[in-house]
């Protein structure tokens, strides 16, 4: 089909299932610009997946004890830089801790780090082994760490984002990545349609190919900050400064708002059966929420200064809002009100000199123009809310098929329904596993 017929701005005819696995090909969507890219879009469903990514200063983690989703907490980390200086490349697990190929000199690296390090050829077999093979995630090892994650009819922000209202997140089309890989879904819900039932559990796992891992980023769409307004030198909301780590490495760290915690250490103190938030308190022990707690509680901290953007994460998240409401003006012991503020966001200093987050990613890009992702959309607000309003404002969904396609969207033979068996969730496992071990068993003869 002639590039002007298929891009056809004025036509929302869904695209047929086989258009979609010839024309959604990865270097096809890399050619588009980002107008064709939404005019494409038209002529799919509208489902979507997302991949959300750490950069900046990680300020929440979502409250999950699992230490995947609370990595980083508290650390900057640049993880969408990353994924643009790596082709551009969501990449799986197992490619994000050095198996970028699978070639020998690439799995000799990625070994020579942990397994070549014990002391005896049978451990070393044994860490291999545990590395594949072992984890305490729900899905098989080799299946989960060989695929990109990613989420359905979200952006998982709270679980796996950086910074509050300046999150980076990567957008598909369902259709897109349906149509051209292996997949499967951790959760309960089977289909793209919808969120599952549970946000930590809404995982779809993409398969690629093992010599060339990760989902392309130019297949997708990115979706970065507009107007937040951010450290000139960092993209940061927050202040920082550069010290020197254990190693004599420079390492970036957060600079705590001494001031705004020491305004709320006097509020806490200076807390009476005649503060507005006490009388509040009490009208809602009465039955009678007209005192508006909630309302009143987010009032008094604009007054001390906190930032709009810490909020929930003081309020809600921290527990604040909780303590208050059972203690009162009678402080809980071990000043639980002042640690629930050193928990929250809110005990970081903002960063004083700042421009528009847009303007901070057009420097960045002209600066380093190999890593500007080929299709840019700048939102402002909740990351899902911003996917939904791009979709609202670009006409996207009136060529939605699921009703007749079903909830896979026509993919049906793409989904690996037994992730532990299936060779399409499996490949390159047996020839990994080969070479791996005669890798280690070579390495400890060489040292008889």
């Amino acid at each position: 089909m002639a590039k002007s017929g298929y891009y056809e701005k004025s036509s929302e005819t869904p695209l047929s299932n086989q258009e979609k696995r010839d024309l959604l090909k990865p270097e096809v969507l890399a050619e588009l610009s980002t107008d064709e890219y939404i005019t494409l879009w038209k002529r799919l469903n509208p489902h979507f997946l997302t991949h959300v990514t750490r950069q900046g200063l990680r300020d929440h983690t979502g409250g999950d004890p699992m230490v995947s989703h609370s990595s980083n907490y508290n650390s900057f980390v640049n993880g969408f830089t990353d994924v643009m200086k790596n082709e551009k490349r969501i990449y799986p697990p197992l490619a994000r801790i050095g198996l970028k190929d699978r070639d020998e000199t690439t799995v000799q690296i990625f070994l020579s780090n942990y397994e070549l390090q014990a002391e005896n050829e049978d451990e070393a077999l044994k860490r291999f082994d545990t590395r594949l093979h072992q984890s305490m995630g729900a899905a098989p090892t080799y299946p989960d760490h060989t695929s990109t994650h990613l989420a359905a009819q979200i952006a998982s922000d709270r679980y796996y984002g950086g910074e509050t209202n300046n999150e980076v997140f990567f957008v598909y089309p369902s259709d897109v990545l349906a149509s051209q890989y292996p997949f499967a879904f951790n959760g309960w819900e089977k289909d793209f349609t919808h969120p599952q039932g549970e946000t930590k559990w809404n995982d779809v796992f993409i398969w690629t190919d093992p010599g060339k891992p990760g989902v392309p980023v130019d297949s997708g769409v990115v979706f970065l900050s507009k107007d937040t307004k951010v450290d000139p030198n960092t993209g940061s909301k927050y202040a920082s400064e550069i010290i020197k780590d254990e190693q004599g490495q420079d390492l970036r760290i957060p600079v705590y708002d001494e001031p705004l915690l020491k305004k709320f250490e006097n509020w806490v103190n200076e807390l009476t059966s005649e503060s507005p938030i006490i009388k509040a308190i009490g009208e809602a022990y009465k039955g009678n929420n007209s005192g508006g707690f909630d309302r009143v509680l987010r009032d008094e901290m604009r007054s001390i200064g906190v930032p709009e953007d810490s909020m929930e994460s003081l309020i809600i998240m921290s527990g604040l809002s909780q303590d208050m409401f059972l203690f009162g003006e009678k402080h809980p012991t071990n000043n639980k009100y002042i640690d629930d503020f050193k928990s929250s966001n809110a005990k970081y200093k903002r960063s004083e000199t700042t421009i528009a987050s847009n303007e901070y990613w057009e420097k960045y890009f002209a600066e380093h123009p190999e890593q500007r992702p080929k299709h840019i959309v700048y939102y402002n607000g909740d990351p899902t809310n911003a996917i939904y309003r791009f979709q609202q404002e670009n006409h996207i969904g009136s060529a939605n098929t699921s009703k007749v396609d079903g909830q896979l969207l026509g993919f049906d033979d793409n989904h690996v329904v037994d992730m532990a068996n299936d060779p399409r969730s499996n490949i390159g496992h047996q020839e990994l596993v080969n070479l791996g071990n005669k890798i280690i068993r070579e390495h400890y003869q060489n040292k008889i």
